[in-house]
Protein backbone atom coordinates (compact mmCIF):
# COMPACT_ATOMS: atom_id res chain seq x y z
CA UNK A 1 0.00 0.00 0.00
CA UNK A 2 1.29 3.54 -1.34
CA UNK A 3 0.09 5.48 1.56
CA UNK A 4 -2.33 4.28 4.39
CA UNK A 5 -3.44 7.13 6.64
CA UNK A 6 -5.25 5.92 10.21
CA UNK A 7 -7.52 7.44 12.33
CA UNK A 8 -6.32 10.70 11.67
CA UNK A 9 -7.75 13.69 13.89
CA UNK A 10 -6.84 17.12 13.62
CA UNK A 11 -7.81 20.39 16.36
CA UNK A 12 -7.18 23.71 15.64
CA UNK A 13 -8.39 25.38 19.75
CA UNK A 14 -11.97 23.99 19.84
CA UNK A 15 -12.53 23.05 16.32
CA UNK A 16 -12.01 19.37 15.41
CA UNK A 17 -11.18 19.73 11.48
CA UNK A 18 -10.65 16.38 10.96
CA UNK A 19 -12.30 13.40 12.84
CA UNK A 20 -10.86 9.70 12.69
CA UNK A 21 -10.21 10.01 8.85
CA UNK A 22 -8.92 6.53 7.30
CA UNK A 23 -7.80 6.37 3.83
CA UNK A 24 -5.54 4.08 1.75
CA UNK A 25 -4.12 4.78 -2.26
CA UNK A 26 -2.24 2.24 -3.58
CA UNK A 27 0.74 1.76 -5.92
CA UNK A 28 -0.57 2.58 -9.39
CA UNK A 29 -3.54 4.33 -8.18
CA UNK A 30 -4.78 7.75 -8.79
CA UNK A 31 -7.27 8.31 -5.57
CA UNK A 32 -9.59 11.08 -6.34
CA UNK A 33 -10.29 12.93 -3.06
CA UNK A 34 -13.57 15.56 -3.29
CA UNK A 35 -14.95 17.97 -1.05
CA UNK A 36 -16.50 21.87 -0.50
CA UNK A 37 -14.32 24.46 0.58
CA UNK A 38 -13.43 23.79 4.70
CA UNK A 39 -14.14 19.63 4.70
CA UNK A 40 -10.50 18.86 5.53
CA UNK A 41 -9.12 17.94 1.99
CA UNK A 42 -6.44 20.21 2.52
CA UNK A 43 -5.85 19.71 5.43
CA UNK A 44 -5.42 16.06 5.34
CA UNK A 45 -2.87 16.35 2.44
CA UNK A 46 -0.99 18.57 4.55
CA UNK A 47 -0.68 16.07 7.16
CA UNK A 48 0.27 13.50 4.49
CA UNK A 49 3.12 15.29 3.04
CA UNK A 50 4.72 15.73 6.64
CA UNK A 51 4.15 19.64 6.89
CA UNK A 52 1.14 19.60 9.58
CA UNK A 53 1.37 16.53 12.58
CA UNK A 54 -2.16 15.17 13.39
CA UNK A 55 -3.34 15.10 17.38
CA UNK A 56 -4.11 11.63 16.84
CA UNK A 57 -3.77 8.74 13.88
CA UNK A 58 -0.97 8.54 11.70
CA UNK A 59 0.56 8.31 7.81
CA UNK A 60 2.56 5.68 6.21
CA UNK A 61 4.31 6.16 2.91
CA UNK A 62 5.55 3.29 1.52
CA UNK A 63 5.92 1.88 5.46
CA UNK A 64 6.91 4.73 6.75
CA UNK A 65 5.66 6.95 9.45
CA UNK A 66 5.05 10.24 9.06
CA UNK A 67 4.89 11.59 12.45
CA UNK A 68 7.69 8.82 13.43
CA UNK A 69 9.96 8.57 10.81
CA UNK A 70 9.17 11.99 8.92
CA UNK A 71 12.51 12.58 6.90
CA UNK A 72 12.49 9.23 5.42
CA UNK A 73 8.69 9.09 4.93
CA UNK A 74 8.91 12.70 3.18
CA UNK A 75 11.43 11.88 0.37
CA UNK A 76 9.09 9.07 -0.85
CA UNK A 77 6.10 12.06 -1.32
CA UNK A 78 5.62 15.00 -3.63
CA UNK A 79 2.96 17.60 -2.47
CA UNK A 80 1.76 19.85 -5.00
CA UNK A 81 -0.40 22.63 -2.92
CA UNK A 82 -2.91 24.74 -4.23
CA UNK A 83 -1.15 28.06 -3.96
CA UNK A 84 2.81 27.58 -4.34
CA UNK A 85 4.26 30.09 -1.86
CA UNK A 86 8.24 30.90 -3.32
CA UNK A 87 10.25 33.66 -2.37
CA UNK A 88 9.39 36.15 -5.22
CA UNK A 89 13.30 37.02 -5.45
CA UNK A 90 14.22 33.36 -5.98
CA UNK A 91 14.90 31.60 -9.41
CA UNK A 92 13.64 28.23 -10.43
CA UNK A 93 17.82 27.43 -10.98
CA UNK A 94 18.02 28.03 -7.56
CA UNK A 95 15.41 25.89 -6.71
CA UNK A 96 16.04 23.04 -8.29
CA UNK A 97 20.07 23.24 -6.70
CA UNK A 98 18.05 23.16 -3.66
CA UNK A 99 15.99 20.48 -3.96
CA UNK A 100 18.85 18.60 -5.81
CA UNK A 101 20.95 18.79 -2.71
CA UNK A 102 18.47 17.85 -0.25
CA UNK A 103 17.11 14.64 -2.53
CA UNK A 104 21.02 13.63 -2.63
CA UNK A 105 21.22 14.45 -7.05
CA UNK A 106 24.82 15.59 -8.89
CA UNK A 107 24.78 18.99 -10.08
CA UNK A 108 24.93 17.47 -13.71
CA UNK A 109 21.91 15.94 -12.80
CA UNK A 110 20.05 18.77 -11.46
CA UNK A 111 21.34 21.21 -14.51
CA UNK A 112 20.04 18.81 -17.01
CA UNK A 113 17.05 17.32 -15.31
CA UNK A 114 16.37 21.11 -14.67
CA UNK A 115 16.68 22.47 -18.11
CA UNK A 116 14.28 19.36 -19.15
CA UNK A 117 11.34 19.60 -16.82
CA UNK A 118 11.22 23.47 -17.07
CA UNK A 119 10.49 22.73 -21.05
CA UNK A 120 8.68 20.10 -20.32
CA UNK A 121 5.43 22.07 -18.29
CA UNK A 122 6.13 25.12 -20.83
CA UNK A 123 8.51 27.15 -18.90
CA UNK A 124 11.92 26.60 -21.28
CA UNK A 125 13.93 29.45 -20.71
CA UNK A 126 12.89 30.93 -17.48
CA UNK A 127 15.21 28.98 -15.78
CA UNK A 128 17.18 32.43 -14.05
CA UNK A 129 13.75 34.46 -14.08
CA UNK A 130 12.53 35.36 -10.34
CA UNK A 131 9.56 34.06 -9.03
CA UNK A 132 8.02 36.95 -8.23
CA UNK A 133 7.52 37.66 -12.20
CA UNK A 134 5.72 34.14 -12.60
CA UNK A 135 1.70 34.14 -13.17
CA UNK A 136 -0.43 31.98 -11.07
CA UNK A 137 -0.28 29.30 -12.87
CA UNK A 138 3.47 29.39 -13.97
CA UNK A 139 4.31 28.88 -10.48
CA UNK A 140 1.86 26.19 -10.11
CA UNK A 141 3.83 24.74 -13.66
CA UNK A 142 7.01 25.05 -11.59
CA UNK A 143 5.60 23.03 -8.63
CA UNK A 144 4.58 20.29 -11.00
CA UNK A 145 7.97 20.63 -12.18
CA UNK A 146 9.67 20.23 -9.08
CA UNK A 147 7.68 17.10 -7.66
CA UNK A 148 8.42 15.17 -10.87
CA UNK A 149 12.02 16.42 -10.13
CA UNK A 150 11.90 14.83 -6.97
CA UNK A 151 10.48 11.62 -8.45
CA UNK A 152 8.73 10.22 -5.02
CA UNK A 153 6.78 6.96 -5.52
CA UNK A 154 3.94 9.02 -4.27
CA UNK A 155 2.23 12.29 -4.90
CA UNK A 156 0.06 14.72 -3.63
CA UNK A 157 -2.19 16.97 -5.58
CA UNK A 158 -3.96 20.05 -3.83
CA UNK A 159 -6.30 21.49 -6.42
CA UNK A 160 -3.34 21.56 -8.85
CA UNK A 161 -6.12 22.01 -12.09
CA UNK A 162 -7.28 25.05 -10.53
CA UNK A 163 -5.18 27.59 -12.56
CA UNK A 164 -3.97 26.34 -15.04
CA UNK A 165 -4.63 26.94 -18.73
CA UNK A 166 -6.23 24.15 -20.68
CA UNK A 167 -2.25 23.18 -22.28
CA UNK A 168 -0.87 23.03 -18.91
CA UNK A 169 -4.53 21.23 -18.00
CA UNK A 170 -3.97 18.86 -20.83
CA UNK A 171 -0.04 18.34 -19.92
CA UNK A 172 -1.11 17.05 -16.32
CA UNK A 173 -3.89 14.70 -16.95
CA UNK A 174 -1.15 13.08 -19.44
CA UNK A 175 1.42 13.05 -17.05
CA UNK A 176 -1.27 12.06 -14.51
CA UNK A 177 -1.62 9.08 -16.46
CA UNK A 178 2.15 8.05 -17.12
CA UNK A 179 2.99 8.29 -13.00
CA UNK A 180 0.01 5.68 -12.59
CA UNK A 181 1.42 3.64 -15.11
CA UNK A 182 5.00 3.91 -13.19
CA UNK A 183 3.31 2.66 -10.18
CA UNK A 184 3.17 5.68 -8.47
CA UNK A 185 0.60 6.56 -5.92
CA UNK A 186 -1.71 9.38 -6.32
CA UNK A 187 -4.08 11.69 -4.21
CA UNK A 188 -5.92 14.40 -6.02
CA UNK A 189 -8.08 16.66 -5.06
CA UNK A 190 -10.09 18.82 -7.09
CA UNK A 191 -13.35 21.17 -7.48
CA UNK A 192 -13.32 20.09 -10.93
CA UNK A 193 -15.46 16.89 -10.52
CA UNK A 194 -15.19 15.57 -13.98
CA UNK A 195 -11.48 15.46 -14.12
CA UNK A 196 -12.50 12.76 -11.57
CA UNK A 197 -14.18 10.84 -14.42
CA UNK A 198 -11.26 10.39 -16.29
CA UNK A 199 -8.25 10.02 -14.60
CA UNK A 200 -9.40 8.50 -10.94
CA UNK A 201 -9.69 4.71 -10.23
CA UNK A 202 -12.08 5.44 -7.00
CA UNK A 203 -12.71 8.79 -5.52
CA UNK A 204 -13.22 9.59 -1.51
CA UNK A 205 -15.95 12.04 -0.58
CA UNK A 206 -15.13 14.21 2.33
CA UNK A 207 -17.51 16.23 4.30
CA UNK A 208 -17.02 17.97 7.86
CA UNK A 209 -14.12 16.64 8.65
CA UNK A 210 -14.91 12.86 7.77
CA UNK A 211 -14.56 10.31 4.79
CA UNK A 212 -18.49 9.84 4.05
CA UNK A 213 -17.72 7.93 1.00
CA UNK A 214 -15.33 5.87 -1.06
CA UNK A 215 -16.14 4.07 -4.04
CA UNK A 216 -14.78 3.01 -7.53
CA UNK A 217 -15.60 5.38 -9.97
CA UNK A 218 -16.62 3.33 -12.86
CA UNK A 219 -18.95 2.09 -10.69
CA UNK A 220 -20.48 5.48 -10.03
CA UNK A 221 -20.77 6.10 -13.63
CA UNK A 222 -23.04 3.12 -13.71
CA UNK A 223 -25.79 4.52 -11.31
CA UNK A 224 -28.49 5.39 -13.18
CA UNK A 225 -30.55 8.34 -12.49
CA UNK A 226 -34.53 8.66 -13.99
CA UNK A 227 -36.56 11.79 -14.15
CA UNK A 228 -40.18 11.28 -13.96
CA UNK A 229 -43.16 13.14 -14.99
CA UNK A 230 -45.95 12.11 -13.16
CA UNK A 231 -49.49 13.46 -12.00
CA UNK A 232 -50.14 12.92 -8.36
CA UNK A 233 -49.83 13.55 -4.45
CA UNK A 234 -46.32 13.90 -4.05
CA UNK A 235 -46.87 11.94 -0.86
CA UNK A 236 -47.98 9.46 -2.90
CA UNK A 237 -45.44 9.48 -5.63
CA UNK A 238 -42.32 9.45 -3.04
CA UNK A 239 -43.87 6.92 -1.36
CA UNK A 240 -43.88 4.68 -4.95
CA UNK A 241 -40.72 5.25 -5.79
CA UNK A 242 -38.99 4.35 -2.03
CA UNK A 243 -38.84 1.19 -3.15
CA UNK A 244 -35.91 1.88 -5.56
CA UNK A 245 -33.95 4.53 -4.29
CA UNK A 246 -34.03 8.44 -2.86
CA UNK A 247 -36.48 10.97 -4.76
CA UNK A 248 -35.66 14.88 -5.57
CA UNK A 249 -38.24 17.02 -6.51
CA UNK A 250 -37.65 19.54 -9.71
CA UNK A 251 -40.45 21.31 -9.74
CA UNK A 252 -42.84 19.16 -11.96
CA UNK A 253 -40.47 16.28 -11.95
CA UNK A 254 -39.06 14.05 -9.75
CA UNK A 255 -35.36 12.41 -10.03
CA UNK A 256 -34.89 9.20 -8.81
CA UNK A 257 -31.40 7.80 -7.37
CA UNK A 258 -31.20 4.25 -7.62
CA UNK A 259 -29.84 2.79 -4.09
CA UNK A 260 -26.88 0.02 -4.68
CA UNK A 261 -26.36 -0.89 -8.01
CA UNK A 262 -29.60 -2.63 -8.40
CA UNK A 263 -30.58 -2.25 -12.05
CA UNK A 264 -33.98 -0.98 -12.86
CA UNK A 265 -35.77 -0.89 -16.35
CA UNK A 266 -38.12 2.55 -16.71
CA UNK A 267 -41.26 0.36 -17.25
CA UNK A 268 -40.98 -1.23 -13.53
CA UNK A 269 -40.92 2.57 -12.06
CA UNK A 270 -44.15 3.29 -14.29
CA UNK A 271 -46.21 -0.06 -12.84
CA UNK A 272 -45.17 0.93 -9.13
CA UNK A 273 -46.63 4.23 -10.30
CA UNK A 274 -49.56 3.43 -11.67
CA UNK A 275 -50.36 0.67 -8.99
CA UNK A 276 -50.71 3.88 -6.61
CA UNK A 277 -53.21 4.87 -9.31
CA UNK A 278 -51.00 7.64 -10.69
CA UNK A 279 -50.76 8.84 -13.95
CA UNK A 280 -46.99 8.64 -15.60
CA UNK A 281 -46.19 10.84 -18.76
CA UNK A 282 -42.88 10.17 -19.00
CA UNK A 283 -39.65 8.60 -17.91
CA UNK A 284 -36.57 9.38 -18.92
CA UNK A 285 -33.07 7.50 -17.82
CA UNK A 286 -29.63 9.54 -17.78
CA UNK A 287 -26.63 8.82 -16.75
CA UNK A 288 -25.10 9.98 -13.28
CA UNK A 289 -22.32 12.08 -13.30
CA UNK A 290 -19.60 12.61 -10.23
CA UNK A 291 -21.07 15.87 -9.24
CA UNK A 292 -24.70 15.08 -8.70
CA UNK A 293 -22.92 11.80 -6.69
CA UNK A 294 -20.92 13.89 -4.97
CA UNK A 295 -23.67 16.35 -3.59
CA UNK A 296 -26.06 13.29 -3.47
CA UNK A 297 -23.38 11.76 -0.38
CA UNK A 298 -22.93 15.35 1.17
CA UNK A 299 -26.34 16.00 1.48
CA UNK A 300 -27.02 12.58 3.01
CA UNK A 301 -24.07 13.59 5.44
CA UNK A 302 -25.25 17.30 6.26
CA UNK A 303 -26.64 16.01 10.03
CA UNK A 304 -23.36 14.11 10.65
Amino acid sequence: MAIKITNVTKVYGERKILDSINLEIGDGEIMGFAGINGAGKTTTIKITAGVVYPNDGDVLIDGMSIVHDARNAKYEVAWVPENPLFDPFQQPVTLFSEYGAYFGKSHTEIKEQAHDLMGMVGLDGLLKKRVGQFSNGMKKRLMIALSLFQNPKNFLLDETFTGLDPEGARFLREELVKLKSKGKGILLSTHILSELNELADRVAIVNRGRIVDISRVDEIMKHSVFVIRCDGEESKIRTALEKFGNTTTLGKEYELHLSGNRKVNPWEIGKVLENYGLKVHSIERKENTMERYFFEKIGQNQSV
